[in-house]
């Protein structure tokens, strides 16, 4: 069966692209014979590609459309010392990752590719991510910087500047990890267990799963269509991308997302992120294609660890079947991660304790500390000061948690 790919998206996210990275000397000429040549330009890329252009695996969905000059856009602004060319393509009519503006940054050491890429199509209402290619080792590696909020080219633009003003040529340097600096520094990176590592993720994250659970509701279905990115659940749709899958029947291996042929690139970004951030630490074990699973090292542990570190706010979900898969949930409400309020956070300690194999110390302090509470230690107690001034003391014998009581206002 043929999978589905566009013009829109061979256009904006392989041609241009590669016209600039591997063609330079070509494209700055085409460039500077002004706009309204590189209008057309990009008007003859979109209505030259057709079936016999594209990979014989796939199908175009809009192999029928064509446009003109007038449907693209160019504008050139100077932020710092760089120049970015603005490339505006036509509306999106899928959301088959098309980006509907290309930022490109010359003034480097190497050209940037920005992308505003469309995420989500709900009738008229259009959703977007801002996005990245860079060309590392002879290669393209794509950047998902996380989903917009107004959806519009002014927001792309100031997330452009933003993005030049952190790290001028170095996206890498953009990839926010999910835990906070004081909670990674609470153990050696480089020598760290996984049951520590556990231990830092698992607090925020559970209890944001369980407020998710909460939203879920009880319900009777779920699938996933993974050319789409969509997820349904009974009637509600959430927009997914996969972390992995298991198949217990067949053998004990947890199997990453990003070796997964059948899924479309788009739908993997976020786990490409999270894999470079957590080698950017070190954590290259926790973050194989292909890892072998025990009672600790679950896939469970292993979505809750990846949420942690990703730079979106996701929870996961677990489609069961004979071949399990894991993925991102994206785009829900803010509630769900909102502060845990303190009669919360003693629960959810204890069902952590009583569920999981973690350091209750170490996770009791992670979890103070990406819940944005303050905390005093000494030999026996940890005391965590919520932002009302409610007080939380937890009892300690060794690393063993013996009580939980407070000051709750």
């Amino acid at each position: 069966m043929k999978k589905e790919t566009s013009r829109a998206y061979i256009a904006s996210h392989i041609i241009l692209r590669n016209n600039i990275f591997y063609q330079w000397e070509t494209f700055f000429n085409n460039f500077q014979k002004g706009n309204e040549y590189m209008r057309q330009y990009l008007c003859d890329i979109w209505n030259s590609i057709d079936d016999t252009t594209i990979n014989p695996d796939f199908y175009l969905n809009d192999i029928d459309r064509k446009v003109s000059k007038d449907d693209f856009y160019i504008f050139m602004k100077k932020i710092n010392d760089f120049y970015v060319i603005f490339f505006v393509f036509p509306e999106p009519d899928s959301a088959i990752a098309q980006a509907k503006c290309v930022a490109l940054v010359v003034g480097g050491t190497v050209p940037r590719y920005i992308t505003m890429e469309i995420s989500k199509i709900n009738g008229t209402q259009k959703s977007y991510m801002a996005c990245e290619w860079h060309f590392e080792n002879n290669n393209f590696v794509h950047y998902n910087y996380g989903s917009m909020q107004q959806n519009t080219i002014n927001e792309f633009i100031d997330i452009v500047k933003d993005l030049l003003e952190k790290a001028g040529d170095k996206p890498t340097a953009l990839l926010e990890c999910g835990l906070k600096n004081k909670t990674l520094n609470l153990v050696d990176l480089n020598n760290i267990s996984f049951k520590d590592l556990l231990s830092l993720c698992i607090g925020k994250v559970y209890s944001n799963q369980r407020k998710f659970i909460d939203y879920l509701g009880d319900y009777n279905s779920w699938n996933t269509d993974i050319t789409t990115g969509i997820l349904k659940i009974d009637q509600k749709e959430f927009n997914v991308e996969y972390i992995g899958t298991t198949s217990p029947s067949i053998d004990n291996f947890w199997y990453s997302s990003i070796i997964e042929r059948s899924i479309p690139n788009q739908y993997v970004y976020l786990m490409i992120a999270v894999k470079k951030l957590m080698e950017s630490f070190g954590l290259n074990k926790f973050v194989e294609n292909k890892i072998n699973l025990d009672k600790d090292i679950n896939p469970f542990n292993l979505s809750m660890i990846y949420i942690a570190f990703s730079p979106e706010k996701v929870t996961y979900f677990c489609g069961k079947g004979d071949t399990s898969i894991y993925m991102f949930v994206k785009n829900l409400p803010d509630s769900i991660f909102a502060k845990v309020e303190p009669n919360s956070f003693i629960s959810t300690v204890m069902d952590i304790l009583s569920t999981f194999n973690v350091n209750a110390k170490l996770m009791v302090k992670a979890f103070l500390i990406e819940n944005d509470c303050e905390y005093t230690e000494n030999e026996n107690n940890i005391i965590g000061i919520f932002s009302d001034k409610s007080k939380i003391v937890f009892k300690f014998d060794g690393d063993n948690l013996i009580s939980a009581s407070g000051n709750l206002n």
